[in-house]
């Protein structure tokens, strides 16, 4: 007997009837599409057949002329003719003759408020995989009273026009492919192969401050959307906070900041260019050192405070060439078993990160390997904060065994990185650095 977990997929439409008991009631179809329980993705090709074919309808009862459209198109001219202002929105006299044509009459039910599982009352269309694999309820973590429903296509409006620049939430859609991975579905339908990848920055992780981590590449089943531009920030909309204005004053330093290539070919260390033997290595004990880390921090710290600017890892003083192999050989002794050396030297930079810097800092600091005479080194590049930075240092107090933070301020001046430990002198330093905003 298969116990395979199995999904099945939902086409949702909802219209909003003003004219029921005076108060907003649903109009709308609900159909369900499980035919091919053995080969879902059959499923999911017939939903989007009717999810189109509702669409259809709509342009139908404007006259549109749609037999020449694809999905994509479909779903502009759909957004384009309805629901373009309040005064539109509310002057439908008879909702059942002007939001459905015959082909789904006989189809239409009423509702209550909407969809009872979605997080607000909307009016719209949707597309929903609805699976019973328990493994992947932990993955869909934005919504945990409905983990077994993941919304892979939508179209909504709120009451003021439909939200055509709205992109499906690709963890869904990640989760979605994930199902068919893990139970080993055909990913190929009767249009062929689903599977496709884009690039895209992430509104909600941008929002967080996390610039570098908000472009990414998700793959998932494809759907009819056009992912171009979505891989810009602001396509959500103009920059007004000043994380935005954070972002666009980053932009402008890495257009006139040297590159590194730039950096690496001038002789020695100066004020963009530092040199680490290692990230974690300690040549003494042979192991990994928390001091060596916070050897690092504090040029990235100065770095920061500063111009921002590149420090080489694996490289010593004097500018030899030594790699990274130290650091990379720890995964032998604090990795995990099989776990890729540069995938652990990675963790390590991002604990660098955590240890040693507030979280809204991190976006300012990228690593990535590089390959320099046979030996590999790793640079991280250092953008100049917008505001003060200060490195978060823990040290241990023996008299009364305890661990007691410490915050310490760095910049950078020619080929070193100072520290200014006097209150005052920090205090100047920023003034004339950032201005008196960098107090308030």
């Amino acid at each position: 007997m298969n116990n395979k977990p199995t999904c099945e997929y939902i086409v949702i439409a909802r219209y909003a009837d003003e004219n029921i008991n005076s108060s907003k009631k649903y109009l709308g179809i609900e159909k369900v599409f499980n035919a091919r329980p053995d080969n879902p993705i059959l499923d999911r090709e017939a939903a989007f057949r009717y999810r189109n074919e509702i669409i259809r309808s709509l342009l139908e009862v404007k006259g549109v002329l749609f037999e020449e459209l694809n999905e994509i198109e479909l779903r502009d001219k759909l957004c384009e003719l309805y629901f373009k202002s309040n005064e539109e929105y509310n002057s439908h006299s008879d909702s059942k003759n002007y939001f459905y044509t015959d082909n789904q009459k006989n189809e239409l039910q009423y509702f209550d408020d909407s969809i009872s599982w979605y997080p607000a009352p909307l009016e719209g269309i949707w597309v929903v995989m609805h699976h019973n694999d328990k493994l992947l309820y932990e993955a869909h973590w934005w919504d945990e009273e409905n983990q077994d429903k993941v919304v892979i296509d939508k179209i909504i409006n709120k009451g003021i026009h439909f939200k055509n620049h709205i992109p499906p939430l690709t963890e869904a859609l990640e989760v979605e492919l994930s199902f068919y991975n893990k139970n080993e579905y055909s990913t190929v339908g009767d249009e062929g192969q689903y599977v496709t990848e884009v690039e895209y920055c992430d509104h909600e992780v941008f929002k967080e401050g996390e610039f570098a981590s908000s472009f990414c590449k998700p793959k998932f089943l494809k759907t009819p959307f056009d992912w171009s531009g979505y891989d810009k920030p602001f396509w959500w909309g103009e920059p007004c906070e000043q994380r935005d204005w954070k972002f666009i004053e980053m932009e402008k330093w890495e257009e006139k900041m040297p590159s590194s290539d730039e950096v690496w070919n001038i002789h020695g260390e100066n004020e963009f260019k530092e040199f680490k033997p290692a990230l974690h290595f300690n040549t003494v004990t042979k192991k990994g050192s928390l001091g060596q880390m916070h050897r690092v921090a504090k040029a990235i710290c100065s770095f920061l405070n500063s111009n921002g600017g590149y420090v080489y890892i694996g490289v010593d003083d004097n500018g030899g060439i030594i790699g990274v192999e130290n650091d990379l050989s720890l995964v032998k002794i604090h990795g995990r078993e099989g776990q890729d050396p540069e995938d652990y030297f990675q963790l390590k930079f991002g604990e660098l990160k955590r240890k040693f810097f507030d979280k809204s800092i991190s976006s300012l600091m990228k690593g990535y390997f590089s390959h320099i005479d046979d030996q590999t080194i790793f640079i991280i590049a250092v953008q100049p904060s917008p505001e003060p930075v200060f490195l978060r240092k823990v040290v241990y107090d023996k008299e009364t065994n305890t661990n007691n933070e410490t915050k310490e301020f760095y910049y950078r001046s020619g080929s070193e990185s100072p520290q200014i430990t006097d209150i005052e002198s920090v205090l100047n330093y920023c003034k004339v650095k950032w201005g008196w905003k960098s107090f308030l």
